[in-house]
Formats: structure tokens, sequence, C-alpha cells
């Protein structure tokens, strides 16, 4: 073996044996943070899996474990809480208290939700990757700038782009089906339209 394969050979070994020495921690850590056991031991491999992606420019396993399974926690906890705000949202879209979910109502939900999906699929795809990161993902505008190396206006642009498109869809939809108040729905896009 040579001492480059030999180096290598060390440096997996450092990952395996902290990864070894840690993962109980780690999942604990992510438990109580998650509340979720399955969930944290979810979260612990994909850690485990970016350290040994990085394992060449880690030089404390722990602590790059740790941190990594933290922003995955924060990640997992924003996903799932815009997960359920958005489907509040759409309870509220489509029903009121006095309603009662009915065959007709899940056909007539599933037909609004394949419409706009259609919508969202015509849309060019910056402007679906910019509207997925921040309507389904939670990430502000700020953030996807960021991440996608791009001006704040560029994102607002795109993320307005997506929302107008689904406002006329939706809008055009209530006209056919009077289930719902197409001005009080399409107002409430815009109105997220210029929310972040």
């Amino acid at each position: 073996m040579t001492d480059g394969g030999e180096g290598e050979s060390k440096g997996l070994g450092r990952i395996a044996a902290a990864i070894r020495s840690h993962r109980s921690d780690l999942i604990g850590f992510l438990a109580r943070r998650l509340r979720c056991f399955a969930t944290a031991e979810d979260v612990a491999q994909e850690a485990c899996t970016r350290l040994f992606e990085a394992r060449d420019a880690v030089h404390s396993p722990r602590a790059f474990l740790f941190q990594v399974a933290a922003n995955l926690a924060l990640d997992h906890r924003r996903v799932h809480r815009r997960r359920d705000d958005l489907l509040r949202e759409v309870h509220d879209i489509l029903w009121t208290e006095d309603d009662q979910v009915t065959p007709e109502r899940h056909i007539v939900a599933r037909d609004l939700i394949e419409r706009l999906e259609a919508a969202i699929a015509d849309l060019p795809e910056t402007s679906r990757h910019m509207f997925r990161l921040s309507y389904y993902e939670g990430l502000t505008q700020n953030e996807i700038a960021e991440q996608l190396q791009v001006s704040r206006t560029t994102v607002k642009k795109h993320v307005r782009r997506v929302f107008l498109r689904l406002a006329e869809v939706q809008s055009q939809w209530a006209e056919q089906d009077q289930r719902i108040d197409s001005v009080e729905a399409a107002r409430n896009l815009l109105l997220m339209a210029d929310g972040r």
C-alpha cells in the first residue's frame, strides 16, 4: 500500500471511529429536538453521510456531526411546519366549518390541485425552483437569494410570477365551480405573493 492509501485508510478509520463513538449521543440529541426517534435516526444517518463526504476537510468529527445534525433538524422542522401551514391554508380556502368532506368535495379539491400543479409546471424552471424553496421549504427571499447567488429582487420577481399565475388559475377555476369565493381566494394568493 502507498503512503496515500495509508493516509486515506487512517482518515476513514478516524471517521468510522467517530461515528461509532458518537452515534447514540447524536441520535439522543436529535430525538430531543425532533421528538421522534425514527426521524432522529434518519437525520443522524444523513449527518454521518455528510461527515463521510467531507472527511478530508473535517478536523473535529464530533463537532461537525452535531453541527450538521442541528442544521438538518432545523431544516426538517421548518419544512414540516411549512407543510402543516400549507395544509391549513388549503383547508381554509376550500372549506368552512359548516362544510363536510364529501366525495364530491374531494374531487373538486383534487381538480384544483391538479390545475395548480399544471400551472406551476408550465412556468420556467427558475421560477418553479424559487417558488419551491420559498413556499414548500419555507426559505425567506433573502435566504434564497444567498443560496442561489442572485438578487433579492430577482427572487421576488420569480416567486411573484408563480403566485400571480396561481391566482389566475384559481380565479378561472372558481368561475367554473362556485364552491369557493374566487375574489377572496385570489386576494389571498396575491397577499401571499407580496408576503416574503
